[in-house]
């Protein structure tokens, strides 16, 4: 049997243009995904809910801010403290 670094077939999928994104990963992210949009009503296509995913994980890693809202620290004072 012949080894076959799996970077190597990675890269060459994302050189083809027939590669399909399930051929990059394994059945169970693709389970998870549907999970995911079904979960999330609100998710009107695939993309979005990758994207989503994705930036909720960097987010939470520290390569993206979080989403935040509010007041910039100047702005606040004892009329705004909620």
């Amino acid at each position: 049997m012949k080894y076959c670094d799996p970077r190597e077939s990675a890269d060459r999928l994302l050189q083809e243009p027939e590669a399909t994104m399930t051929e990059l990963y394994a059945a169970n992210i693709e389970t998870a995904l549907k999970t995911f949009i079904t979960d999330h009503r609100g998710m009107l296509t695939r993309e979005q809910a990758i994207s989503t995913i994705l930036e909720n994980w960097f987010a939470s890693h520290g390569y993206l801010p979080p989403q935040q809202e509010g007041r910039r620290p100047e702005d606040l004072d004892a009329s705004n403290d909620d």
